[in-house]
């Protein structure tokens, strides 16, 4: 004990020595501090809450027309004995409803995720060959409590706030084909999920009087289109050192094509074509999801970022994007519903103006009680070093800047004035009794630092078992204690 006693005075005594026989090099250590925890400020990942990565996943499968009793004993019950078996699963649970089912899987903490994804995705490619014909490939989704959109996007025709059926074909057609993969392509963006796009479909009513009277069959006309609609190989041809796969091709490419297939032929040989026995028309598939603006059906985009990066810098990235795209499309209009980045911009801004706030009235208060003048200024001066000394230190630790992160800055500050007070309030009784100003700083500051040093390391004890505290609690105030 006695040791680390010593240890410690003597370490205080070399960093005074240097500190008050060297004030230039002092200036500039301040100076460097300043610029440097600048720098990192603007390269500071910047949300609302920590980045978690949860260790769960969500396989989604659809069964049009399936009851939920139907989605539970061929698919999800299945899928939740094989998937059981994947490395590191802790749960799996599952809920069917009407055409369709959800399995989430739960992993240990700290599993490597990316890892997880690939195994959970080729046990599915051995679930899918048990599963219904009719059956959706299932959809392996990995989120996270952070995993809300940078910004939702509307898509609309200028001029038209309830488009008909043509224009929103046109339109999805151009957010899929242009939007969204523009949007992708921006640095920091990881997807671009159209929400309320149609899907179009044909739709054939059959005439039952005219169907039983030329003797066709609903399965007559599946055969048929199926049998329309094909690409299979069809074997290799060889020239010379060359080899040439070759392909049947037979494919439906326009409504034209579907109502002049030939289902039947009668006696007298007169071809019975669809459109002799059914209504076909294009239509849009019934709607899994929906958005409206201001009454009217739109077509709206959810932009998602990679994990980890800054939510603003990705949003003021995108916004060039948007403003092109306008000018080379000028009868499309997109806008921004609604975005997380000034609300984020908001938020940290109002912390760190309460941060300053507080800094300012200590500053008042020490000034007003403490006797010396010029003690309250180096506080002032000792609180601005340190919340740049820490923004260097959280870049070069990865740590993010948000509201918990901040939280943690808040209390490390508090606990700088504490200290700070005492140690001023030590060098001004020295001064009081007649020590010169060198000698008071000198021996104020040797004769409380093991106090001082004690103080703040069973405050830091109180915050470190945060870092090693495991589960969800432990990733989102992780930021705190190291701060």
């Amino acid at each position: 004990m006695g040791r680390w006693q010593t240890g410690i005075t003597s370490a205080s005594e070399q960093g005074q020595s240097m500190l008050l026989n060297r004030p230039v090099t002092a200036f500039m250590l301040v100076l460097a501090t300043f610029i440097f925890g600048y720098v990192a400020l603007n390269e500071l990942s910047v949300d609302l809450l920590p980045d978690i990565d949860t260790p769960s996943l969500l396989v989604r499968t659809e069964w049009s027309g399936a009851s939920a009793r139907e989605i539970e004993t061929r698919i999800t019950e299945p899928m939740e004995a094989v998937l059981s078996t994947i490395p590191g699963v802790q749960r799996v649970h599952s809920f069917s409803r009407q055409g369709q089912g959800i399995t989430a899987l739960e992993f240990e903490w700290g599993r490597d995720m990316n890892l997880a994804f690939l195994n959970t995705r080729e046990k599915l490619d051995q679930v899918r060959y048990f599963m219904p014909e009719q059956a959706g490939r299932p959809q392996l989704i990995y989120t996270t409590p952070t995993d809300e959109p940078v910004a939702v996007l509307q898509v609309t025709a200028l001029g038209q706030p309830d488009p008909g059926f043509a224009t929103r074909l046109d339109l999805k057609r151009w957010t899929e084909q242009v939007l969204t993969r523009r949007l992708e392509q921006v640095d920091g963006i990881a997807q671009a999920v159209m929400v309320g796009s149609l899907t179009p479909e044909v739709h054939i009513r059959f005439d039952p009087v005219l169907a039983d009277r030329y003797g066709i069959s609903i399965q007559d006309v599946q055969q048929v289109i199926r049998e329309a609609n094909v690409f299979s190989a069809s074997g290799e041809l060889r020239d010379g050192w060359y080899r040439y796969s070759m392909n049947i091709e037979t494919r439906i490419q326009s409504l034209q094509d579907i109502t002049t297939l030939p289902v039947s032929r009668m006696e007298g040989e007169r071809i019975i074509r669809l459109s002799d026995i059914a209504e076909v028309e294009m239509g849009e598939q019934d709607p899994i999801s929906f958005a409206l603006v201001d009454g009217f059906t739109a077509l709206t985009v959810l932009v998602k970022k990679d994990y980890g990066t800054n939510t603003v810098t990705v949003f003021q990235r995108m916004l060039p994007e948007i403003e092109s795209l306008s000018d080379m499309y000028p009868g499309i209009s997109v806008e921004v519903l609604s975005e997380s980045a000034t609300y984020i911009q908001n938020t940290i801004s109002n912390l760190l103006q309460t941060l300053f706030i507080g800094g300012i009235l200590a500053f008042l208060v020490l000034f007003q009680f403490l006797n010396d003048p010029r003690m309250p200024f180096t506080i002032g001066i000792a609180i601005p070093v340190s919340i740049f000394l820490t923004f260097f230190v959280m870049y070069l630790g990865g740590i993010q800047l948000n509201i918990v992160s901040l939280s943690g800055l808040t209390l490390g500050i508090g606990l700088l004035v504490d200290n700070a007070i005492v140690v001023l309030e030590n060098i001004n009784r020295y001064r009081k009794s007649g020590s010169e100003l060198y000698q008071a700083a000198s021996a104020g500051t040797r004769e409380i630092a093991l106090a001082i040093t004690a103080s703040t390391l069973t405050t830091i004890s109180v915050f470190l078992p945060l870092i090693f505290l495991g589960g969800f609690e432990g990733a989102f105030f992780r930021d705190q204690a190291f701060t």
